[in-house]
């Protein structure tokens, strides 16, 4: 709330200020400034209604890896996984989604969400990995698993009744990828970035005036890469304008190129906040 009166604060007193100075402008302007008023007006409004509508959720919890196979290159490289062969150090993961109303049924999604997950031991075999030839067998590694997603989603209500709101929609998502092998003197790793498009589908169904039950997911499917990121949960309301949301996140991918191979899932516990400030 404080936010958004410090917006509508100084947008008063720019334009009490813009008010001044059309007022001492010459008497052959005055029509032009008063056209130039009214515009400033309309506009000032309508940003403090833009602003007022958006909402915000917050999400973290823990990550829990549920398998990471990994080989670089896909073609010529060993394949090794990150789960079994080493083993995943304690991580968390982090979510923020800006939520834009266009209209009654319609809204914009901005997301950004990145994931890391630590990874430590040694392996039992040679493993050639991105551009090192390879690391001997026995070698004491540190392995490291990122995935930053930043998403657009444009998302309609299919149904919206009384108690249940079933909404679909498309998403754009830029993804920064890294998995990277160190120990000893060496260091390999392999980075990728790309754009993808995906399916989104969301259920919300209300048990009370307190209580929710939702169920979202967003797929990706094509020639080289896969990808799901799946939420089941429960929503209360502990504010007028706020919930709290708990629940379980599914992230799986796969990426099968001859430059890299890639299969892991992950689970993650959640707790988060949607509001409205």
């Amino acid at each position: 709330m404080k936010s958004r009166f410090y917006l509508i604060a100084l947008i008063t007193v720019f334009m009490l200020l813009g008010s001044v100075n059309l007022s001492a402008a010459a008497p052959q302007e005055e029509e032009s400034s008063n056209v130039l008023t009214g515009i400033l007006t309309m506009l000032s409004a309508f940003s403090v209604e833009f602003i007022k509508n958006q909402r915000y959720e917050l999400e973290t919890g823990i990550i829990n890896t549920g398998y990471n196979d990994i080989c670089v290159p896909g073609e010529g490289g060993n394949l090794f996984s990150m789960k079994d062969d080493l083993k995943p150090d304690p991580a968390y993961h982090f979510r923020f989604r800006l939520i834009q109303p266009l209209a009654e049924k319609h809204r914009l999604i901005f997301m950004y969400a990145p994931l890391k997950v630590k990874y430590s031991g040694s392996i039992n075999q040679d493993i050639a990995f991105a551009n090192e030839p390879y690391f001997p067998q026995g070698t004491e590694l540190d392995g490291e698993y990122r995935l930053d997603t930043y998403k657009q989603s444009y998302m309609f209500d299919l149904l919206s009744r009384k108690n249940t709101v079933l909404s679909a929609g498309a998403s754009v998502q830029i993804r920064d990828e890294a998995i990277i092998l160190k120990g000893g003197e060496r260091y390999g790793k392999r980075a990728d970035n790309n754009v993808v498009f995906s399916a989104n589908l969301k259920v919300l169904r209300a048990i009370n005036e307190k209580v929710s039950l939702q169920a979202e997911g967003d797929v990706l499917i094509d020639s080289k890469n896969r990808a799901e990121d799946i939420f089941l949960g429960v929503s209360y309301k502990i504010l007028k304008d706020s919930r709290l949301n708990v629940g379980y996140r599914l992230i799986e991918r796969e990426t099968n190129k001859s430059e890299i191979y890639n299969s892991a899932m992950f689970h993650l516990l959640t707790v988060g906040i949607d509001l409205n400030p």
